[in-house]
């Protein structure tokens, strides 16, 4: 019947799908997003609009004899015409004479003089630091040549120019040597230098020099030889589109992708680990999910996801919307092949991110940082590329986002080319300089795909998280791993235990003997410390039976469930399931297996119909059967009507019983329940027994519970836990046999009851009588067995003298399971069977110690506050410990990071020598046209090309035939043609060049001289080398400094680091907020004021100190311009202001957050987005192609509403000062020594207006301005918020449309409520002040759902007020009215006389709160958390300490005082939440369910406490599911339904008044069915026939309950039958008294309306 693989993975991607389908908005975000950043490009790519050049660019020839185009340079840049060469000989003498005097030949002046030197050393040197012109090498071993001698034929010579270009278009242009091609040039590059641009060997001098030599040489070899002269000329370039979008793309495009994606990565993380968090992983793989399943089907589910973006992606990209497409030339398919392989490795990044966390939110933080830092490296280094090696580019890759960025960056350089990415060229590089291409890189992606994956499975088998069994970090490496172990065989496991079993207490029953589906053999369980928190368990639990599991908090019952399912493994012993080990075979017994865990674990966006549907089909059971198990399971569980709620839209007891149907659904064996009633009201409760009391059959059920009264319905088998070991085990009457005592008398006491006279009555009877238990106002005795035979007169007795003794009612019955497990359960009982007290609750002191406290008041109240509110601010940051490292070391990374790439290139490493030679250029063509020159050189030019390189020789004009290829095919001319020549007789020779290279025009020159010598010589050779000087140390030194602009990148990547730093704030507030802790914080006496100023004082010093040492690391790598006190001082300042306006807009913004990850995320998107995104936009649109520089300033004025672009813009422009500046002053320096630089102003715009302090365009005092405008108004808006301001503006224009209150008819209501009602109302103002809280009318609305309606109660001192009502009948509202938490939509309400809707901070000083989930900050201790709230309520500083133990003692939790309060218990939590409602003695207490999660003792206790408490005079609001609990505590109570009172009384009152009479409660003798039933039918004629009236209530099995109406039977006659004919009915147990709260409770409720 077990699902297969397969369709469990179909499973898993439909439950994902759905989850997918119920965040549409998200998803549509997710897609849309990635469309949107796209648009971005779409959008520049529409307003860029491409000029088209209609014409043929054609350029001069340019000679190459003569160097008069430099006179003007040599002035500017002071060279002399001076030629160095070495060595020195004679013969070189005459060369370079020759070549010196052909050159001057040409120039009227003759300026060139020449120099020589006797080797290269010495003329390297001297070159370096004189003004020559240049100098030639030939080689050193040429040194002892005479004049007679005749010339190699292999010639070489290097000319030597300085490494810095003379003729330079911008400060660091140099001779390129490295490089041979353009690595980036779209379009025609220099359209109007004749010389093609920098490096220009023409007009340096280069091609004179080279030509004069060439051919001084060739005239000394070839003697006589006629040479023609030489011009070159560019290739001439067809008519085209002038479009400066790729240089924007190339900045651009791979930013854009990594934002695109950042979300979806962000999202990612956070569901995997939203399921890892919530235990839904946990609880999947306990019903028998595989791991390898639950990543597959996550996998598949994203990749589907992903493949719709990148669809959408690629369509953007790849087809023109505009112009043009953004990638014109680019296979599509290409593209899309490569963004699935990018988003393959994204998703296993994100799997990777997500397994080393177990709170989701921090995981997407942290992933989103990731996200960005695996960018870093390419957007640091990208300026250099050309200078990086292969290795570092492939290191790159190993970053998946830095991989996708170089494929990018090298599309874009296909782009430029005109070839685009293809399937052909996908493993050639971009350039031929390159040695990295995109097929490497998509390798490399799928090479980081599986590095991620493995990562993710091995942590993950490491670090499970909270619920798991993590695996020793070495796993991978031990025989386990490998080879799969064999089963122990069974005989062997167990033959030690069963002798030990044998020595069994008395109170340990003998099993039954029945098939046994859960078998514990002496299991135990050792945490770290030593501690056993199970201890050697021995147990059964059999078919058709509920077995129960009892024990204190900390017994050890949820880590023995916990062993059953595999989620702890067992230190010793075993558990067999079904027949299944649990150490060796889990799977097995995973698969019967149905588990409902103490916290609900659901998808929150799954319905009711799919969590069924998706349970069964895990569990096996087939499609066909689905249909109908889920709807018997909706009739079983009472959810037919919200079979398609979302599960996070059911109550607190539908989302348990939902819970409890998903662990029966599916035919599971053996189902384990821990506490499924836990937080439900008594009608659900019964309504799930009667449901597990159906399902029982052919199932093991195990139950764990605090509630007795369950354990004893429900219970077939009881076993009893404390300290991890068995106490006791056995039925319910068994375990009453054993510990009973006999009968107990529960008298109910009046206010004026005399014990001593009651005793007496009881003495006469029974001599030895002593009170047990005087709780609240019961009292109790207990009556021994032997004496049975006189209670009935003892009875008759204190019927008689009731009033005397003051005693309302009484009531008898014999053992409960209640007193049982006291006793069992107690760390005090020992199983000799001596008990040590168990069952007496010692009531310290009847004093309640904190009566007496003086509370500060005034100024000094407000030191204390302040005091508190910093301590709470103070701890919270140092335990939150990572992400205060997080907020110091990302700015410090960020900027180390930008400093150490921006430097590590590049710096000045010298220019290699460069070999002018055709070599170098693989696959190019070239062009020859020899239509009329001299046949033999024609011939000679091509023999060159016989073995290499391709030639083409052409008849036509050379122009007309590049110009008509060009239009043919763009791309081939722009990658392969690099050279030509034309040789006519008639003309000049002409060398062609394509300026697409660097290095052609020395080449193209060279080639025909080549020619020219190779006509005559055929196996000679002339070869130039081009090999600059080494740079000054000047440039060095500056180039050190500029590190290609460091300033702007840490412009950018400051935006980027703040962005993460300010989100951090938002986490705190979000958790305050919802964890309700702030609340807490105002009810004890804080004012909003004060909250948020010392909130944002705090923040503001950590930002500073942030800043500080944000300030001091880029002070450390002095950087020019970021070096001097002055620089960094404004950028201080700009910090600062930053700080200003970020906070608040963060306090703000964590309104909008319920969960403090998603807000830490989704802040740091807003963030990085208007911070380091706007910025960029803004700068494209600045850049000098795009001339967009009026919509660039308009964004500016919009952005600067986002703190973070003003941060990034600010920065930007105090680099821009401070660089134009030193450029401004370099300029000056050149102008000589009388210049000023604000005289520049009038030859150089760009050095006008470089004032920082101004609104200049390099100004900063707009940013200050509008960061100061930001801060207010936010601040602002916060106190208008926290007033409730804006809720009332927004209120006033909804309430006119909501009908006034409408006026209840006094008919349906109660006459104890009515006059309550009457009473309220004619209240004058003193007899208001009397009362300690008083409500009139209070009513709240929801839009247009009434919560509460018309409430009016008074509550006196010394008074304990129950509410009750089940849940959703407005009871947590009225708490939170009552609080100032909510709104009070009309009515009044005071505490003391203090209006709760004029002057709520008064009204807060006189309440003690204690809300129902608790309001704790879960990173500071119990004590912390109890000075904090004892400083906030003015207690003073001394009597700090002393207060808080005191309570601590009183609620029993002093030994956990020094731990954090998330490690707390849950019955531990609410009693710190107690104490804090205690605190500063408030007149008022409210304390909403604060038991739930306390065992029986603890709550003895607790209740203890409440009685001194209202004893002292305080009144006490109290609301709770337990109704023995307001039994005992209550002297009123109301049952509230939908919104209103139903009654009003205390609970003898209410008892009588609704519910008058008696109930009995039988209990029959277990049996086979027959019998049993039998029994039962006898009982029932015995009641019935007897005692008038009885009406049968309940029926469950074996007991039956009946309400028997006032008779004229006296309370001692009924005990006497019942007595009298107990043996022979064969009843177990009865109880006789008079009807319980519950009854009356149930009574009530029926009426409640089922709410939305």
């Amino acid at each position: 019947m077990a699902t297969s693989n397969w369709e469990k993975f179909v499973l898993l991607l439909w439950k994902n799908w759905i989850l997918q389908k119920r965040h549409y908005i998200q998803t549509l975000f997710e897609i849309l997003i990635p469309v949107l950043c796209c648009s971005i490009l779409l959008l520049v790519r529409g307003l860029v609009d491409p000029e088209y050049i209609d014409r043929n660019s054609v350029f001069k020839p340019l000679e190459t004899d003569r160097l008069t185009h430099m006179v003007k340079l040599a002035e500017q840049k002071g060279f002399e015409f001076k030629l160095a060469y070495s060595p020195r000989n004679d013969l070189l003498e005459q060369i370079v004479q020759e070549a010196v005097r052909s050159l001057n030949a040409n120039d009227p002046d003759a300026r060139l003089a020449h120099a020589s030197f006797a080797d290269a050393r010495e003329m390297e040197s001297v070159l370096a630091e004189s003004s020559f012109l240049a100098g030639v090498e030939f080689d050193d071993s040429w040194a002892s040549w005479n004049i007679g001698d005749s010339l190699p034929d292999n010639l070489t010579f290097a000319v030597r120019f300085p490494a810095e270009l003379r003729d330079d278009e911008f400060q660091f242009s140099n001779w390129v040597t490295n490089l041979l091609v353009v690595p980036f040039s779209p379009r025609l590059r220099n359209p109007v230098a004749e010389d093609g641009g920098s490096p220009s060997y023409y007009s340096e001098g280069f091609l004179g020099i080279q030509g004069a030599i060439s051919r001084a040489l060739l005239g000394r070899r070839l003697p006589g030889i006629e040479m023609p002269p030489v011009h070159i000329q560019r290739y001439p370039y067809p008519p085209y589109y002038d479009d400066a979008i790729l240089e924007a793309l190339q900045q651009l495009l791979a930013l854009i992708i990594v934002i695109s994606f950042f979300y979806t990565c962000i999202n990612t993380v956070k569901y995997i680990t939203i399921e890892k968090e919530k235990q839904l992983k946990e609880a999947m793989k306990i019903m028998g999910l595989s791991n390898w399943l639950h990543w597959s089907a996550w996998f598949v589910k994203c990749l589907i996801l992903l493949t719709v973006s990148l669809s959408l992606i690629t369509i953007l990209l790849c087809v023109p919307f505009s112009s043009a497409a953004i990638f014109e030339n680019s296979d599509w398919t290409l593209v899309w092949v490569f963004f699935f392989v990018y988003s393959i490795s994204t998703i296993c990044f994100c799997f990777m991110v997500s397994v080393f966390f177990s709170k989701a939110n921090t995981a997407a933080g942290i992933a989103g940082l990731l996200w960005f830092v695996t960018q870093l490296p390419f957007n640091v280094s990208q300026q250099n590329y050309d200078e990086m090696g292969t290795g570092a580019k492939l290191a790159m890759c190993l970053l998946s986002n830095s991989g996708m960025s170089l494929a990018m960056f090298l599309t874009v350089r296909l782009e430029a080319t005109a070839v685009g990415l293809r399937w052909s060229n996908l493993f050639e590089p971009a350039t031929i300089d390159d040695g990295f291409n995109v097929g490497l890189i998509i390798i490399m992606l799928l090479v980081d795909a599986v590095i991620y994956l493995l990562i993710a499975l091995y942590i993950e088998q490491i670090m499970p998280g909270e619920f798991g069994i993590a695996r020793p970090w070495y796993f991978p490496f031990t025989k386990e791993f490998w080879v799969r172990k064999q089963t122990p065989s069974r005989d062997t496991l167990f033959n030690r235990e069963e002798q030990s079993v044998t020595t069994e207490s008395r109170y340990i029953e003998q099993d039954p003997a029945r098939y046994a589906g859960v078998e514990i053999k002496q299991l135990r369980k050792v945490y770290k410390g030593n501690k056993a928190a199970v201890d050697g368990l021995n147990l059964r639990m059999y078919e058709n039976q509920i077995s129960v599991l009892l024990g204190h908090n900390g017994a050890g019952k949820t880590t023995t469930m916990s062993m059953l399912t595999g989620v702890f493994s067992p230190t010793s012993g075993t558990a067999l399931i079904n027949g299944h080990d649990i150490r060796t075979d889990i799977d097995g017994v995973r698969s019967s297996l149905g588990l409902c865990p103490q916290h609900n674990v659901l998808f929150d966006e799954m319905t009711v119909d799919e969590h069924l549907k998706f349970f069964s089909r895990l569990k096996g059971v087939p499609k066909e059967a689905v249909g109908g198990e889920i709807d018997r399971y909706l009739k079983l569980l009472e959810l037919v009507d919200k079979r398609d709620a979302q599960s996070q839209t059911l109550s607190g007891g539908m989302k348990r019983k939902l819970a409890v149907g998903m662990a029966l659904c599916g035919g599971s064996k053996v189902v384990l329940l821990d506490e499924p009633t836990s937080g439900m009201d008594p009608s659900a409760r019964r309504a799930l027994w009667n449901l597990l009391q159906k399902e029982k059959q052919n199932r093991t059920m195990l139950l764990s519970t605090h509630f007795m009264d369950e354990a004893d319905v429900l219970g077939d088998r009881i076993a009893i836990m404390a300290e991890g070991k068995l106490k006791a085990v056995g039925s319910p009457f068994f375990l009453k046999k054993s510990f009973g005592v006999g009968y107990r008398l529960i008298c109910v006491k009046d206010a004026r009851c005399d014990k001593v006279r009651l005793l007496s009555i009881l003495r006469k009877y029974i001599p030895d009588v002593t009170i047990d238990t005087d709780i609240g106002s019961e009292l109790s005795f207990i009556l021994k067995e032997d004496y049975i035979d006189v209670f009935q007169r003892l009875l008759e007795d204190i019927e008689q003298q009731m009033t005397s003794c003051g005693i309302t009612s009484y009531g008898i019955s014999l053992t409960t399971m209640e007193e049982v497990f006291l006793k069992a359960g107690s760390d005090s009982f020992d199983e000799t069977g001596t008990h040590t007290n168990g069952t007496v609750v010692e009531t310290g002191s009847s004093e309640y110690a904190l009566d007496r406290l003086q509370l500060l008041t005034g100024k000094e109240l407000l030191l204390n506050q302040i005091q508190a509110q910093l301590l709470k601010k103070f701890l919270s940051t140092i335990r939150a410990w990572i992400q205060l490292v997080m907020m110091f070391v990302i700015p410090i990374f960020f900027v180390c990071m930008t400093f150490i790439i921006t430097r590590s290139i590049s710096a000045g490493k010298d220019l290699p020598a460069l070999e002018i030679t055709m070599d170098s250029y693989e696959k190019a063509l070239t062009v020859l046209e020899g239509t009329n020159g001299e046949p033999i050189r024609v011939e000679a030019f091509q023999n060159m090309f016989a073995e290499r390189s391709e030639l083409v020789t052409i008849d036509e004009d050379m122009t007309e035939y590049i110009v008509r290829k060009s239009i043919e095919d763009i791309a081939s001319v722009n990658t392969r043609y690099f050279v030509g020549a034309t040789l006519s007789s008639a003309s000049p020779y002409v060398g062609w060049f394509n300026n697409k290279a660097f290095h052609t025009a020395p080449l193209a020159l060279n080639l025909i001289y080549n020619a020219i010598l190779q006509a005559q010589c055929t196996d000679c050779r002339l070869n130039v080398i081009n090999k600059p000087l080494p740079y000054r140390l000047d440039t060095q030194l500056k180039k050190l400094n500029t590190g290609l602009n460091a300033g702007f990148q840490l412009a950018f990547n400051t935006g980027f680091a703040m962005a993460f730093v300010a989100a951090l704030y938002i986490m705190f507030y979000i958790k305050e907020r919802t964890s309700r802790a702030k609340l807490l914080q105002f009810v004890s006496g804080t004012n909003v004021t004060l909250f948020w100023l010392l909130a944002f004082m705090w923040d503001f010093t950590l930002f500073v100190l942030n800043s500080l040492v944000y300030i001091a690391t880029v002070a450390i790598f002095q950087e020019e311009g970021w070096s001097t006190f002055e620089e960094l001082g404004r950028a201080f300042l700009l910090l600062l202001f930053f700080g200003f306006a970020t906070l608040p807009v963060t306090y703000l913004f964590s309104f909008l957050f319920s969960v403090s990850a998603t807000g830490f995320v989704r802040m740091m998107f807003l963030n990085v987005l208007s911070g380091a995104i706007f910025f960029t936009a803004v700068n494209v649109l600045k850049f000098d192609g795009i001339d967009l520089n009026d919509v660039a300033e308009g964004l500016e004025w919009v952005f600067m509403f986002f703190p973070n672009f003003v941060l990034s813009h600010g920065l930007n422009n105090l680099n821009a000062a401070s660089s134009t500046a030193s450029l401004c002053q370099k300029l000056c320096d050149l102008r000589g020594p009388q210049c000023i630089v604000a005289d520049l102003c009038s030859f150089d715009s760009r050095c006008c207006d470089l004032e920082v302090f101004s609104f200049g365009k390099v100004g900063i005092v707009r940013n200050f301005l509008f960061c100061v405008l930001i801060g207010c108004v936010c601040f602002s808006l916060l106190f208008m918020l926290e007033y409730g301001v804006l809720q009332r503006l927004f209120r006033r224009k909804a309430k006119s449309a909501t009908v006034g209150p409408q006026d209840t008819t006094s008919a349906g209501l109660d006459s104890d409520v009515l006059e309550e009602k009457r009473r309220i109302q004619n209240l004058n103002r003193v007899d208001i002040d009397g009362h300690n809280l008083l409500l009139r009318d209070v009513t709240k609305y929801y839009g247009n759902f009434q919560a509460v309606n018309n409430l009016s109660i008074g509550i006196n001192q010394s008074e304990c007020f129950g509410l009750l009502g089940i849940n959703g009948a407005g009871k947590t509202t009225t708490f939170k009215m009552m609080t100032g938490d909510e709104e009070i939509s009309s009515g009044d309400a005071w505490v003391k006389g203090v209006s709760l809707r004029q002057d709520m901070n008064r009204a807060h000083r006189q309440i003690g709160y204690c809300p129902q989930f608790d309001a704790l900050l879960e990173d500071l201790t119990g004590r912390e958390t109890l000075r904090i709230f004892a400083l906030l309520r003015g207690v003073r500083k001394q009597e700090v300490k002393n207060v808080s133990y005191v309570l601590a003692e009183e609620l029993n939790f002093t030994k956990h005082l020094d731990k954090r309060t998330k490690a707390y218990s849950g019955g531990n939590k609410r009693k710190l939440s107690t104490a804090l409602a205690l605190l500063g003695n408030p007149s008022v207490v409210y304390l909403d369910e604060p038991t739930t999660g306390m065992d029986p003792g603890a709550k003895r206790q607790f209740w203890d406490v409440i009685c001194k408490v209202r004893s002292t005079g305080k009144s006490i609001v109290l609301t709770s599911h337990s109704m023995e609990e307001c039994e005992a505590l209550c002297t009123r109570l109301a049952i509230m339904v939908n919104g209103e009172f139903k009654c009003l009384g205390s609970t003898q009152h209410l008892k009588n008044k609704f519910s008058k009479g008696f109930l009995l409660t039988t209990k029959v003798a277990r049996g086979s069915t027959d019998a049993q039933q039998k029994r039962v039918a006898g009982v029932k004629d015995f009641v019935m026939s007897r005692f008038n009236g009885a009406v049968l209530k309940e029926e469950y099995e074996d007991s039956l309950t009946f309400h028997i109406p006032v008779t004229d039977l006296k309370w001692s006659q009924m005990f006497g039958l019942m007595e009298s004919y107990k043996q022979e009915l064969e009843i177990e147990d009865y109880a006789l008294g008079q009807t319980s709260l519950e009854q009356v409770f149930l009574f009530f409720t029926k009426y409640q309306r089922v709410t939305e």
